[in-house]
């Protein structure tokens, strides 16, 4: 399969993270090797309204290719004054380059901001199909290049249908639970090998559905400064 031909299959990913809602029936089990995403068969594909958030219209996503799990990585959100761009590092003329990974150039600068307060920006790899976590401890990533001086945190997102309070609505035909997913705290990225502990307090961890990984840049008004972050993240794999 080609890159381009991938873009077709790209509007098939349907696991949504933010404010919208995760389908946990497709939950899979996590592969073998425990490899998510080393993104070295993904391309490249560009947002539209049922994917990101309206001020993303048009600008570029990545989508996961053979030998990942199937997923993509959007935009969230960005402040004012925050910039925010996806892309791939690697030789996109190849089916598959091993030398690829996710690429993330992100800008805050607050010298022309005179509200207090501070801006972020944050983006996440979304899966399709969640995956089951039961029997795994962690999950952890790469990161290299210039993470600047302005906090990088990760976190996991899950979509947890036999939790106790979940926030979960059922199909009234099918009596399938669709629920929205919900964060674990997050950790500061730094560069190298970064590990996102799995919780042990979720119940049946076996129905607990791992959705995605979101990331998120944060910088304080005061005092006004601008950070510059250009940076790749690979090898995004769930641990034994």
């Amino acid at each position: 399969m080609t890159r381009w031909l991938g873009l077709l299959l790209l509007q098939l990913c349907g696991c949504g993270l933010d404010d919208r809602r995760v389908d946990v029936r497709h939950c899979i089990m996590a592969p073998d090797s425990g490899v998510v995403a080393t993104f070295s068969t993904a391309r490249l594909g560009r947002c539209d309204d049922k994917i990101c958030p309206d001020a993303f219209a048009g600008t570029q996503i990545v989508a996961l290719g053979p030998g990942d799990v199937a997923g993509r990585v959007v935009p969230l959100h960005a402040s004012p004054n925050a910039t925010l761009a996806l892309g791939l590092r690697g030789d996109l003329s190849l089916e598959r380059d091993d030398t690829d990974a996710l690429r993330v150039a992100l800008q805050l600068d607050t010298l022309a901001v005179s509200d207090a307060g501070a801006l972020s920006a944050g983006f996440a790899l979304e899966l399709t199909d969640c995956i089951a976590i039961g029997g795994s401890t962690s999950l952890s990533f790469n990161a290299e290049g210039t993470l600047g001086d302005c906090p990088l945190r990760a976190a996991l997102r899950f979509a947890d249908a036999t939790r106790e309070g979940a926030d979960c609505t059922r199909d009234p035909v099918s009596g399938v639970p669709t629920c929205a997913p919900t964060t674990t705290a997050s950790v500061d990225v730094s560069p190298g090998v970064n590990t996102l502990s799995l919780p042990h307090d979720r119940g049946d961890r076996a129905n607990t559905g791992l959705g995605g990984v979101e990331w998120e840049a944060t910088l304080a008004v005061d005092p006004p400064r601008r950070c510059d972050l250009v940076f790749t993240i690979d090898d995004i794999r769930i641990d034994p």
